[in-house]
């Protein structure tokens, strides 16, 4: 029975065709989720909004513990005024570490919830929400202003390879962008200590924003810098 398979095999090569056809599909899903794709960093306003946000500290795998109480929040919020309750607001989170370089990777410390952008909410809303989370513990409010900003986009397809991805590449060139332009940047960001670099999901699109303008406003945690591997 071996030897007929074998013979088979080397007769059909159906062996071969189901190997390159996983490789097929090994290589569209990395091409689908972005795997090959570039992220071009260029110079855009991030045109400010009301972030409503929980401050989070801890390992970057679980982060999505620090979204839970305001999205919790959220969903009670559309469901006691559905009429007033804004519909469709992107994901927010103003990162301040690379979990990478940390000595202990479970003091990365993020900002994260959801912004009502300046120009896509009806006053109503905003004053609605504003009003609703203000008494909510342990959820904050704060109106981010415009801000010039180092700019890239990455699709979001499927959420942790998205995320992790786009930060893969986003962060390494946004770096060598202001590495090269030094002399426009050291100035800005000189004093200080935790400046914040912005991810919006929004439209299929992980938006990722470091303002080099109002850079003071973006730095919201409530955390000490942690320390750094040596």
């Amino acid at each position: 029975m071996q030897k007929k398979l074998e013979e088979l095999v080397e007769k059909t090569g159906v062996w071969p065709l189901a190997a390159g056809a996983g490789l097929a599909f090994i290589a569209g899903t990395a091409w689908y989720v972005g795997v090959f794709k570039k992220v071009a960093i260029s110079e855009k306003s991030f045109e400010g909004g009301t972030f409503i946000y929980a401050s989070y500290q801890g390992s970057v795998r679980s982060i999505y513990k620090g979204f839970k109480p305001v999205f919790e929040a959220l969903a009670q919020f559309r469901k006691d005024f559905k009429d007033v309750a804004p519909k469709d607001v992107p994901i927010t989170g103003i990162y301040y570490d690379n979990p990478n370089e940390l000595q202990d990777q479970n003091q990365f410390r993020a900002d994260i919830g959801f912004l009502l952008e300046q120009g896509k909410f009806s006053e109503d809303a905003i004053k609605a929400t504003v009003e609703y989370f203000t008494k909510n513990e342990g959820i904050k409010i704060k109106l981010l202003p415009s801000a010039q900003s180092v700019h890239g986009t990455f699709p979001f397809r499927c959420a942790l390879p998205s995320y992790a991805l786009g930060a893969s590449k986003f962060y390494p060139a946004m770096e060598t962008y202001m590495t090269a332009k030094k002399e426009k940047f050291d100035p800005i960001f000189s004093g200080i200590e935790s400046p914040g670099a912005i991810e919006i999901n929004r439209d299929g699109q992980i938006q990722y924003f470091v303002p080099f303008e109002n850079v003071r406003e973006f730095s919201l945690t409530e955390y000490a810098k942690p320390a750094k591997k040596q």
